[in-house]
C-alpha cells in the first residue's frame, strides 16, 4: 500500500509561517483582553449583590433609576441579562464563569494553532492509500 499526501507547504514556504505568526500574536491580544474581562466579570460578579443592596425604596424614581443602572452595567461588563427585581441566581454566576473561561482557553488555543504553523516543518494531509506496484521499465 502506498500513502498519497497533500502537501500544504514545505520549509521554505514563509506565507504560513507568516499566518502563524500573525495567529500568535491574535492569540496573545485575546488572552489578554479576555483575562481582563474576567477579571471585570468577577468583580461585577462580587459587587451586584452590593449594588442591589444600595437601592433605596423609599425614593421610587432614585431606586428605578438604580436598578436599571445595576442591571445594565452588569449585563455591559458580563454579557449576562437579568430579570428585573430579580436575584442573581446560581445559573447567571455560572454563565459568568464559564463565558470568561471558554474566552481564556480560545485565546490559548489560537496560540497553539499559530505555534504549530510557525514551526518549519512540511504540513502533509494523507489523502489516500492504494495498492501500487512497481515496475522495472527496461531499454532494450
Amino acid at each position: 500500500m502506498r500513502d498519497a499526501f497533500f502537501n500544504v507547504g514545505s520549509q521554505n514556504f514563509y506565507f504560513i509561517r507568516i499566518v502563524g505568526s500573525l495567529a500568535i500574536i491574535i492569540g496573545f491580544a485575546l488572552l489578554i483582553n479576555s483575562v481582563i474581562n474576567a477579571s471585570d466579570s468577577w468583580r461585577t460578579l462580587k459587587d451586584y449583590p452590593v449594588c442591589m443592596n444600595s437601592i433605596n425604596a423609599d425614593l421610587p424614581e432614585y431606586s428605578q433609576m438604580r436598578l436599571t443602572y445595576c442591571q445594565q452595567s452588569f449585563y455591559n461588563l458580563t454579557g449576562v441579562q437579568l430579570q428585573t427585581n430579580s436575584p442573581l441566581g446560581n445559573s447567571q454566576r455560572v454563565q459568568v464563569l464559564l463565558n470568561s473561561i471558554i474566552k481564556i482557553c480560545l485565546g490559548i488555543a489560537v496560540i497553539f494553532f499559530g505555534i504549530w504553523l510557525y514551526k518549519p516543518f512540511p504540513r502533509a494531509v494523507k489523502v489516500q492509500q492504494w495498492p501500487h506496484k512497481l515496475q522495472a521499465h527496461h531499454k532494450k
